[in-house]
Order: structure tokens, then C-alpha cells, then sequence
């Protein structure tokens, strides 16, 4: 979905080292490094939701430790704990399955959430995530839905007595019966299910839908008198409309679109209406498309219609998240800058604002909540993933949550901050350097570059998941370099807004920032590596067809050739304005061939290691067969492996464990001979 795209990640240095000693201690670190299996087995937190009252945090746990199977993975459950720290958490509803999406009630006198039924029922429940409500004390779960096709997501009204919720048009008893019988061709783009804006009276249960009017609701929000909802709009259900959203006010009654508040909202999914009405807090572009898809402000706008105001404005920081206070004019913000992330208080109306605390995180891995009085949220360090912590305006912060004590058991890496500079344009870059427990000043170290997925800049949190090799690979022996090049978040719109540029100068930013760890005596220059997912991929499959500098290479969902992908890529349209300006490659191909990969695959010498989802829409895996076979008929070395059932990331345990483990020995084949 759109609300994928946004995401958060964001070293004083050392020098040389002779290869008899380095091997030496590489050996050694290597026999105490961190398993794929380890890290993942990590307990997972989300979603965090302060109760009106500030007593209790909700919050979503998925712990590996509950499943069944590696294969099935594990479930979403809902936790609470008390503020106070008098209480150790408390599971809720355990017998249903898949618990998520906790919403307190505004009055404070009900918690609802979303389950896919209760476990081992012999019941003939409607398939799909359902609302159930827990009131009060009550640890019994009531089901307040039945909708076919499941609910997507929900929100309160303001007064606790109703609940809007989407869900999806379903196909009717004739369609169904023509597929039982084999006549289901399929006409693509007609007969699109659109979503549906419904709404629950909790007095009687009552759903009444609100009228459908032809397009395609993304997000919405209450107003304060319930008359209206603001909401997030496109065209068609087609993801590849997805991601030029328009703001509009709907009339609950009529379903119609009463006022455009902006044709150029932006993809994070944020959207709130000010408690006194007046105004409506979103997240705008900085250009209109196709000049810009991705780059945004914070903003607000008035709910009768009006100029937008940026909040904040230019400023070498990107505001990932905000939330409205009680008074209409300060709102609570997650702000990252450059490698570091923090609460502010915001005043909407001057935009100045105050820091609350830091907030360490990883590639979007955030989540905050506030009644005014408390702020709950998940912090992490470099040594700890993400718990539950809590913030009075008055007091300093503190830890309600231990979810991985285990990990204070691991061989973790320091994580420490370097900057250098491109050598072509002079910009100042930043990004992250992980070391090896025992790191010896004066020894060379062989160094993998993992680049960044999408415009999501490394931060200083906890580095280790299977996307995330950092830590894994530093417990084995290697320096870990995370470079953050144009493009990414975390220093204001306008380096953010240069990311269009994904090959050429942002892998340029890259192998100087190699250089500069070379010059420092920190990398082996013989012993280079490079890896990522996604952008990340890409960035991968240009490096390695433009240098053979690095002797071995990890790609997944990497895209090869943006000429075919934009015809076979569920988010194709969007590529077109992200990197091309709008321009087609129908009508002027040069620019897709200079930035794909394939073109330049002839000059490509170092070993490939390709992992691509066999389901993923956004860059299928014929992009990574393309790139295999072309090595393959080189006489480079190559090894390609797709993933059954994974689309774009990988969620099975036993598929994450495997990424890991091929990365580790890919690697070691190829970089500790």
C-alpha cells in the first residue's frame, strides 16, 4: 500500500591493519557472532495507543516464541501496560487470532481492536479481520462486525458512540458461481472493488454505508461535530493511482466531496482534524506531481477551505508524524534529523517548537501517542530494539517494557556517525559505521556497504533484522558502512527532493564515502562488499555494473532494467514521476537505459548474489532473472533465489533466517579467503 513509501534509518574512525592478524581476529569474532536465527527471534512492537486517561498503553507484540511454526510465523497479539510501572503487561484476547489495530474509545470506557476470529473455532465466521471491543475491566472480547471481506481499518467518533470503518466491494453470488465453473477471465482494470466508508452504531449494531461516489478513500478522520470526515482520495483502487492523493471534506449523509482542501496531499498516512474544528493537519507535497511524489511538509490547512501552511517549513529536518494537542494549536512531532530522531512540541501557529526527548529509530520503526499530559512512544538504542516508554511533561522519561532481555546477552557492535563529502559537487553526506566487538585501531577490516532502501536514511537504532545486516554481519568481523545519500529523509525537502538522481550521483556519494573509510585506514580496499534491498538493490546492481571494486554483491528486489519495469510494475506510473520528471520511456527511452543496470552489465565482474519474492508486484523477480542470466552468460558468478509466497518483504521466520544465513556466507565465500 502508499503508506509503505515513508520510512526512517537513518563514526569518529580509526586506521590499518595486516591481513595475518585481521584474519586471526575475524576467526575468532566468528565463533561468538549473532545468528540469523537470534535476530529473527526478536520480539516485534507496534502500533502503540495511549489510553484517554494516560493510565494504560496498548500497544501490538508479535513474538516468535508463540507460533506454532517457523512457517507460520508469528501472530499479532494485544498487550497493555499500566504507565505507573506497578503492573507487568497484560496480554488481551488470547484466543483470537491475530490481534490488531487497538483504538481506545475518546471517553476512555472501551478499547476496540481488529482479529481474523477466534483460534480453533468451529464457527462459520466471516473470513477477514472483524472489530471487537473490550469494555472496561472485561477480558471478554465481544464482536461488534460480521462484514464480508473483512474490515481494513477503523476510527471512533468523537463522542465514543459510533465507529467508521473501510472495507472492500465484494464479488456478487453470480461472480462467484461463474469462477466455481472456470469462466473467470480476468479484464484488467475494469470491475475494480472499491473500498467502502461504513459506519457502526455501537447502541444497536447498526451498519449504515455512506454512499459511494466513485472514487477510491485512502484515509480519513472524523470531524469534531461528526457531519463530515476528511479524507485522502483517489481515483481508482489501482495502486498506481495511489500515489497522487487529493484532500477533501465529505459529507457523512451524501457522500459527496464538499470541499478540496489540496491536490497535492502527500503519502504519509497522517491525517487528523484539530479538536476545535478549525483546522485539519496532513502532510502536503512540496511540488506537484510529477515534480515531486515522496517530498512533503507537515501542514495545515482550515476545515472550511484556505490557504495550506507549512508547519515548520525549510527546515534541515523532515517531521515523520505529528498529532494534535487538546489546545488546536501545538501538536506532539517525531522529527528525524539526520541520524537522530526526537519529540518536539510544535506551535502550529509561529512554527517554533521545544524538543521533548530523543527518539531512537530505525527505518520507519516508530510509534507515538499523547493525551497533552503523557506522551507514550517506542524508543530503541543501538544495543536494544524498540519497547514501550512513556514521557510527563514533567518528569524524564521511562522504560515500561523489556521485551528482549536476551539481547543483553549479545556480542553487539558500537554504531557510531562519519561524514565526508562527494567528490563531484562537494555535498556533505553522513551515514552510520558499525565496527566489530574488539575493533583495533591500525587494522584494515573487510567493509560492506549496505545501501539504503528507498529514501529511508540509516538512524542510530537498533540495526539487526533481516533486511538490516548491520550488527549480524559486525559479530562476524566486518565494518558495516551505511551510507545516507541524496535523497533520503531527515535533512529538509530540498536534499530529500534530490533523490530522483538514484544512480549516478547518489552512488557517487557512496563509493566516496568507501574512499574515505579507505583513506582512514578502516576498510580493506581488497576486500569490499556491497548489499541491499529494494533502492537499495538498485543502488547495488549500478555500483557493481560501473566498478569492479567490490568482490561480492547481495541484491534483493533490486530493479535492472526501468524500461520493462515500468510496464510490469504495480507502482511503474510512480517511477515514471519519482526518477523520470513524468516522461515516459514510450516516447524518450534514453534516460530509463542510462539509469538501469542491464545496460551497463557487460561490465560487471563481481559475484551476485540475487533474492527476489516470487509474489512481489512492485518489482517482480523477472527484473532479478534478467540481471542472473545476463551474468550467467558473462561467465560472472551468480546465484538467484526466489521466495514462494513473499511479495516485496519477506515475513516468514524460516525465509528471513535464510536471507541472513546466504548473505553471512556469501560474504564469507568470497571476502575472508
Amino acid at each position: 500500500m502508499v503508506r509503505l513509501l515513508i520510512r526512517y534509518k537513518l563514526l569518529s574512525l580509526l586506521p590499518c591493519m595486516c591481513l595475518s592478524v585481521g584474519n586471526s581476529l575475524l576467526l575468532a569474532q566468528e565463533k561468538q557472532g549473532i545468528s540469523p536465527k537470534e535476530i529473527q527471534g526478536i520480539r516485534t512492537v507496534n502500533d502503540l495507543q495511549l489510553s484517554p486517561d494516560g493510565h494504560r498503553v496498548a500497544y501490538v507484540l508479535r513474538d516468535l516464541q508463540e507460533a506454532k511454526s517457523l512457517k507460520e510465523g508469528a501472530q499479532n497479539r494485544v498487550w497493555v501496560v499500566k504507565t505507573d510501572g506497578t503492573e507487568v503487561p497484560q496480554e488481551l484476547a488470547k484466543n483470537l487470532k491475530n490481534a490488531g489495530f487497538p483504538r481506545w474509545a475518546p471517553d476512555g470506557h472501551a478499547l476496540a481492536f481488529l482479529a481474523d476470529g477466534v483460534e480453533s473455532s468451529g464457527n462459520n465466521e466471516e473470513p477477514g479481520n472483524q472489530i471487537y471491543l473490550l469494555r472496561g475491566e472485561s477480558t471478554m472480547p465481544e464482536r461488534l462486525t460480521s462484514t464480508k471481506g473483512g474490515v481494513g481499518w477503523f476510527e471512533w467518533s468523537p463522542d465514543s458512540k459510533l465507529i467508521a470503518f473501510m472495507t472492500r466491494d465484494q464479488k456478487s453470488e453470480t461472480e462467484l458461481k461463474k469462477e466455481s465453473e472456470g469462466d473467470d477471465a480476468f479484464e484488467v482494470d475494469r470491475n475494480l472493488p472499491f473500498g467502502q466508508l461504513c459506519v457502526l452504531s455501537l447502541a444497536d449494531r447498526n451498519v449504515v454505508q455512506v454512499p459511494q461516489q466513485g472514487f477510491e478513500i485512502k484515509t480519513f478522520a472524523w470531524s469534531p461535530d461528526e457531519s463530515e470526515f476528511a479524507a485522502f482520495i483517489v481515483p481508482t483502487p489501482i495502486l498506481n493511482d495511489a500515489f497522487h492523493p487529493s484532500l477533501v471534506v465529505i459529507d457523512r449523509a451524501t457522500g459527496k466531496v464538499v470541499r478540496t482542501l489540496s491536490k497535492k496531499a502527500g503519502l504519509l498516512p497522517t491525517l487528523q482534524w484539530s479538536p476545535n474544528g478549525q483546522f485539519i493537519l496532513f502532510n502536503e507535497l512540496s511540488q506537484p506531481p510529477p515534480n515531486s511524489i515522496c517530498s512533503w511538509y507537515f501542514a495545515t490547512v482550515p476545515s472550511a477551505g484556505g490557504p495550506v501552511r507549512p508547519i515548520l517549513g525549510d527546515q534541515p529536518f523532515d517531521v515523520l508524524d505529528a498529532r494534535w494537542l487538546p489546545d488546536s494549536t501545538h501538536v506532539v512531532a517525531q522529527i528525524l534529523a539526520n541520524t537522530q530522531g526526537y519529540l518536539a512540541n510544535v506551535d502550529t501557529q509561529n512554527s517554533t517548537f521545544v524538543k521533548m526527548t530523543d527518539v531512537f529509530t530505525s527505518r520507519g520503526d516508530f510509534s507515538f501517542s499523547t493525551n497533552g499530559r503523557l506522551t507514550a512512544y517506542l524508543n530503541q538504542t543501538t544495543t536494544s530494539p524498540n519497547d514501550v516508554w512513556i514521557l510527563a511533561s514533567d518528569k524524564s522519561a521511562t522504560k515500561l517494557t523489556n521485551l528482549n532481555p536476551q539481547i543483553s546477552r549479545w556480542n553487539l557492535s558500537p554504531v557510531t556517525v562519519v561524514r565526508w563529502k562527494d567528490t563531484q559537487d562537494g555535498l556533505d553526506l553522513d551515514g552510520l559505521l558499525v565496527t566489530p566487538p574488539g575493533f583495533q585501531k591500525g587494522h584494515r577490516y573487510p567493509t560492506i556497504v549496505q545501501a539504503h532502501t528507498g529514501d529511508s536514511a540509516w538512524s542510530r537504532g537498533w540495526l539487526a533484522s533481516w533486511s538490516d545486516w548491520a550488527q549480524l554481519l559486525a559479530s562476524h568481523g566486518y565494518v558495516v558502512f551505511l551510507p545516507n545519500t541524496r535523497g533520503v529523509i531527515g535533512r529538509g525537502v530540498k536534499f530529500h527532493d534530490m533523490g530522483s538522481n538514484g544512480g549516478g550521483l547518489a552512488v557517487q556519494d557512496l563509493l566516496d564515502g568507501v574512499d574515505y573509510l579507505v583513506s582512514e585506514g578502516i576498510a580493506d580496499p581488497t576486500r569490499l562488499g556491497i548489499g541491499g534491498w529494494s533502492n537499495g538493490g538498485n543502488a547495488t546492481m549500478y555500483a557493481i555494473t560501473r566498478t569492479p571494486r567490490f568482490k561480492a554483491a547481495i541484491v534483493i528486489a533490486g530493479v535492472s532494467d526501468f524500461f520493462s519495469f515500468v510496464g510490469t510494475s504495480s507502482i511503474g506510473n510512480p517511477t515514471i514521476d519519482l526518477r523520470f520528471k513524468g516522461v515516459g520511456p514510450y516516447t524518450d527511452r534514453g534516460p530509463y537505459d542510462k539509469e538501469s543496470p542491464i545496460s551497463n552489465v557487460a561490465k560487471c565482474t563481481t559475484p551476485t548474489l540475487l533474492l527476489y519474492g516470487a509474489e512481489d508486484t512492485f518489482v517482480p523477480a523477472g527484473q532479478g532473472f534478467q540481471f542472473y542470466y545476463a551474468l550467467k552468460r558473462l561467465g560472472v558468478e551468480a546465484e538467484m533465489v526466489t521466495y514462494p509466497r513473499e511479495g516485496h518483504g519477506f515475513y516468514e521466520p524460516y525465509h528471513g533466517i535464510d536471507v541472513q544465513t546466504r548473505v553471512l556466507n556469501w560474504l564469507d565465500t568470497h571476502l575472508l579467503k
